[in-house]
């Protein structure tokens, strides 16, 4: 299960999802799971249609289901189109893709910034590299917590400002 999740548009890269199908058509027992809405709904209601083996559209789902669909896909994808604010897109900025790694899932994106967390292709390779994940040829992100990634360089960055080699205890920030 090769799986998209969120706003069925062009930003968001829902329109790259036809070359997707497409390219997954010829194999065999792999599906393209499609959730979301949006203005290309009536598109994506076309290639459901157009790939019935292929493609399954599940429309709108309430986000307390969304960890459902991602438990059950073996790669998640993150389609975007080459823009000036690609290298915005990352796993700390764009919550799908977070929330893929944090259910242990490996990712396949084009056209955001790179990372060691996920795949990263262009567009013309984009399917090629799904095609990998589902080979089991891709790393799995690592999951990230604040616990372990922010707070450190938070509290680092703090002890820098005031001049301190320790890091403060809780009670010392809940009181600073």
């Amino acid at each position: 299960i090769v799986l998209f999740v969120g706003k069925l548009s062009r930003v968001e890269g829902a329109d790259m999802l036809e070359t997707v199908a497409q390219g997954l058509s010829n194999l065999t027992n792999v599906k393209l799971w499609i959730v979301g809405d949006g203005p290309l709904k009536p598109k994506i209601e076309d290639l459901a249609r157009k790939f019935p083996d292929t493609v399954r559209f599940f429309g709108w789902v309430d986000y307390s289901d969304i960890p459902d669909y991602i438990s059950s896909a073996d790669v998640c994808i993150v389609p975007r189109h080459k823009t000036i604010f690609e290298e915005y897109y990352n796993e700390q900025g764009v919550q799908k893709i977070a929330e893929y790694l944090a259910l242990g899932k490996p990712v396949v994106a084009c056209n955001i910034a790179s990372s060691d967390s996920y795949l990263l292709t262009t567009e013309d390779s984009f399917v090629d590299g799904i095609k990998q994940a589902l080979d089991g040829r891709t790393s799995i992100g690592q999951q990230r917590f604040w616990e372990n990634d922010s707070e450190p360089g938070l509290f680092k960055a703090i002890n820098t400002m005031l001049g301190r080699n320790g890091v403060p205890s809780q009670k010392e920030m809940l009181h600073s």
